[in-house]
């Protein structure tokens, strides 16, 4: 199946996946994906989870990409990609189309190519970014290490997203205004777990 002069693929509801284009909840940061196979892999789960699309060709992949998320990726390419990934997808044909579908390694692999990526902040949608950070740090346990050449007030409010589990440690000099940033630590310890208390001292440890 191939999009026609217009870009439209026959049998696409592109307005249903642009529907559910702000349900990405369990899904990694599509943009941070630089891969062709990674984008399409991304694709598949999209319209797998949240539409409820099982199979998707190369064509209807690279219009749900382009069309419903701005982010360009070629047919062929897609279906290169694709065909050259194993395990990672299951296709079959339907009638003269080859289509795919979404296989557990496949989502095994996008768990790992996304979890070294970057977040990156749009300017003008925030709330977006403020809510992949919180679902990204609420999955945290044990010692958690943050680096910031920038200790601040700030970065004691973004940790309160962290889960009261986490043993939190900064690598960092030490902040300007040391006595004001040590009076907001410790309202911020008054208000957490006894596990929270390596703030202080980790802190302290880099002065």
């Amino acid at each position: 199946m191939r999009a026609d002069k217009q870009g439209v693929v026959p049998g696409l509801d592109l307005a249903v996946a642009k529907n559910h284009a702000n349900n990405l909840s369990g899904l990694p940061d599509l943009h941070a994906l630089e891969r062709v196979e990674g984008q399409a892999l991304w694709a598949l789960a999209f319209m797998k989870d949240k539409v409820g699309v099982d199979y998707l060709s190369a064509a209807e992949i690279s219009a749900i990409l382009a069309d419903v998320f701005e982010l360009s990726a070629d047919e062929s390419a897609v279906r290169m990609a694709l065909t050259r990934s194993g395990g990672k997808v299951h296709s079959k044909r339907l009638g003269r189309t080859m289509k795919f579908s979404i296989m557990k390694p496949g989502r095994e692999y996008l768990s790992s190519v996304s979890s070294d990526s970057a977040i990156i902040v749009d300017p003008q949608k925030p709330h977006r970014a403020i809510v992949q950070i919180s679902e990204l740090f609420g999955g945290f346990s044990g010692v958690v290490k943050i680096c910031d050449p920038y200790l601040d007030k700030k970065t004691l409010e973004v940790t309160a997203m962290l889960s009261n589990g986490c043993d939190l440690r900064f690598l960092s000099v030490p902040p300007k205004d040391g006595p004001a940033f040590l009076r907001h630590l410790k309202s911020v310890q008054s208000g957490a777990s006894k596990s929270r208390d390596s703030l202080y001292s980790a802190w302290e440890d880099s002065r």
